[in-house]
């Protein structure tokens, strides 16, 4: 895979869309990598986050996925749903519950 360059041809947006296009395809590994360039980049950005986090939780990864999406915060319900299935991949279900439930409440 060639490097990343976020502020090249297609900025932090196209990193973006790429990081999705790999996850779309099944290549998290790949999204991990596009998401964390996009973060040297643009530093606490909140979108590369919450892709970095469900690559992670893609590759098995619960409790690095849970710091990504945590980190990603907001109130994008999107964001609650992976967060709240990070942490139930990690054990953590009475966390997970009450996570779903205000992802339910905010859309």
């Amino acid at each position: 895979m060639r490097e990343l360059r976020p502020h090249g041809h297609g900025g932090i947006s196209g990193a973006i869309a790429l990081a999705v296009a790999s996850l779309n395809n099944k290549r998290p590994q790949d999204a991990e990598v596009i998401a964390r360039e996009a973060l040297r980049a643009a530093p606490g950005h909140s979108e590369a986050l919450s892709i970095l986090g469900q690559a992670l939780l893609a590759q098995g990864r619960a409790d690095d996925a849970i710091a990504a999406l945590e980190a990603a915060g907001g109130r994008d319900p999107r964001v609650e749903t992976q967060f709240a299935l990070a942490l139930h991949h990690a054990g953590r279900n009475e966390e997970a519950l009450k996570r779903l439930k205000r992802a339910i409440k905010r859309q």
